[in-house]
């Protein structure tokens, strides 16, 4: 043990099952890497290791982010807007302007924002168990400029009352 430190100050460092086979490593052929380590770790015994219960706290406010169908109308949102700079801004400008740049760089962004729209609206699908047609309409609408703004209070009503 270095100088100045006591027991408390020490590290240990625990092997993972190796140890529970090969005690200290005597027999064994290779050491394992020890990583960062403070004094001499055959000194103490490893460690406790306890896993994370993983079942979700029901008292635990949960991110909105979680369901499918919230991330669905954040997402749709996002895509109607980059629809709409994309009508009547980018489009615009690289006809009236001449700057078709403005097209490149904003039709890039929603084409992403469109893609990632139709991922999770299959995966709203399926968790949610919604019908095809409901899926149909809501795929049909963000073709429709502004529509998606107002279906997005029916979003908001199917979310409530999903599974």
């Amino acid at each position: 043990m270095a100088s100045g430190q006591s027991k408390e100050d020490t590290i240990p460092v625990y092997y993972g099952f190796y140890s529970k086979y090969y005690g200290d490593f005597q027999n064994f052929p290779v050491k394992p890497h020890r990583g960062i380590q403070r004094g001499d770790p055959d000194d103490h015994p490893p460690p406790v290791v306890r896993l994370k219960d993983s079942s979700p706290d029901p008292n635990e406010i949960s991110s909105p982010m979680q369901s499918p169908i919230s991330f669905l109308r954040h997402i749709a949102l996002a895509e109607a807007v980059s629809y709409l700079i994309l009508l009547g801004i980018a489009m615009p400008l690289k006809y009236l302007a001449g700057q078709p740049l403005a097209v490149k760089i904003t039709g890039m962004i929603h084409g992403i924002l469109f893609v990632v729209f139709c991922v999770a609206l299959l995966r709203a699908m399926l968790e949610a168990r919604w019908p095809f047609r409901r899926c149909a309409l809501i795929f049909i609408a963000a073709f429709i400029p502004l529509v998606p703004f107002f279906l997005d209070r029916k979003l908001k009503a199917w979310e409530v009352t999903a599974p």
